[in-house]
């Protein structure tokens, strides 16, 4: 829940930075490409946690 909510939030800035500076084509790309390093990194770090907490053995 909490990867999916951020990916949405992510995207809609996205969206908004590309609609406010008027960006097409090469230009939108690019931005959407510097918006999935960050978006690709915190959906590692929460499958990471959730991974973690199902195998902690304290929680079994």
């Amino acid at each position: 829940f909490l990867a999916v909510q951020a990916v949405i939030c992510i995207g809609t800035v996205y969206w908004a930075v590309a609609a406010i500076l008027r960006m097409e084509g090469t230009a939108a790309i690019v931005l959407g490409a510097i918006f999935a390093l960050p978006s690709a990194y915190l959906l590692t770090v929460v499958t990471r946690m959730a991974y973690d907490a199902e195998t902690d053995p304290a929680n079994q």
